[in-house]
């Protein structure tokens, strides 16, 4: 799903990593140190949409193309 405009968020740098980086040397809460938080921040922000993701996600899961096979499938021919 990153390829899903609906499901991007844009975050300075100290809130989407920096938590769960030691070497940027900041306390402030972030995306990937502190997930739990931004999960309910997130919903609060946005409510339903976590929800509305996961429905997408499974849909396009039934679409995943193998590039890979079809690659192979494309050379052997």
């Amino acid at each position: 799903m990153s390829d899903e405009p609906y499901n991007m968020i844009v975050l300075c740098a100290v809130h989407h990593l920096s938590g769960a980086n030691p070497r940027m040397g900041s306390k402030e809460p972030s995306w990937h140190g502190d997930p739990m938080l931004f999960a309910e921040w997130f919903e609060k922000k946005w409510p339903g949409r976590t929800k509305e993701l996961r429905e997408m996600d499974l849909e396009k899961r039934k679409r995943i193309v193998n590039w890979e096979a079809k690659w192979n499938n494309i050379k052997s021919n």
